[in-house]
């Protein structure tokens, strides 16, 4: 079973084009993990003054989600700040970087997956907080009315990905126990806490647990708290596999 806490993955240095010692970084789960094309899902620590270097990225997308602190985001050009709960999409054929101009450690959550050049090397800036969220019925099976909204839409994306959403689970409800074909997803936790079962393997996750489910398994999770919880939910397609799942496959 696929799930752990990101702090608690090994931290190392940063190729010194991307900050050395003083952008450390843990590679929580990496493509020997993967079916699909998602390359690695890293944590990365960002020390006061330091910064990730501008750098291109030529066979890959990237997406940068900001934990922790305050910083200077520049991708495709473009400079803004961004802070805990704003998410930047490079695609591929741009180039990023990080500055942090602060007295605080910025942590940054790394996911990258193979991708075709996008012709633009465009870039796509969020904060969840502003991303609207549909209550749903139910979840595949799952008890409950959750809150779910896409990040990045589907056109901002391309087909690298399924989707990208954000999810909010309040106390009693869950998400029922589905099986993934041909799509593999990943959990993030932000906040709250409850079980997450993959392949009938349970497991009890707080903030920053990161739960995979393969293709060809099962996961589902429940909220046994008193608070709401809130995850990222990342689909991908297999290698090879060119049909765009529903997003409701949660």
């Amino acid at each position: 079973m696929t799930t752990t806490n990101a702090y608690e993955a090994h931290f190392r240095p940063s190729s010194e084009k991307e900050g050395g010692a003083s952008v450390p970084f843990a590679r929580v789960l990496g493509k020997e993990d993967f079916d699909s094309d998602v390359r690695w899902v890293d944590l990365c620590i960002v020390k006061p003054g330091a910064q990730i270097g501008v750098h291109e990225h030529l066979v890959d997308d990237e997406i940068y989600c900001i934990l922790r602190g305050s910083a200077v985001m520049v991708s495709s050009g473009q400079e803004k700040a961004v802070a805990p709960g704003d998410a930047v999409l490079l695609r591929c054929g741009g180039s990023h970087g990080l500055r942090n101009e602060s007295g605080e450690e910025v942590h940054v959550l790394v996911i990258d997956v193979l991708a075709a050049p996008d012709k633009e090397g465009r870039s796509f800036w969020r904060s969840l907080a502003n991303v609207p969220l549909e209550t749903r019925r139910s979840s595949v099976g799952g008890v409950g009315r959750i809150r779910v909204g896409d990040i990045f839409s589907s056109d901002e994306l391309g087909p690298a990905w399924d989707f990208i959403q954000s999810v909010v689970v309040p106390p009693g409800c869950s998400i029922g126990a589905h099986e993934h074909v041909d799509t593999e997803e990943i959990y993030y936790f932000l906040a709250g806490r409850g079980v997450v079962t993959v392949n009938d393997e349970q497991a009890a996750f707080g903030p920053d647990t990161v739960s995979l489910c393969p293709s060809g398994g099962r996961h589902g999770l429940v909220n046994e708290s008193d608070q709401d919880f809130e995850l990222l939910a990342i689909q991908v397609p297999v290698a090879g596999n060119t049909i765009r799942h529903p997003a409701a496959a949660l």
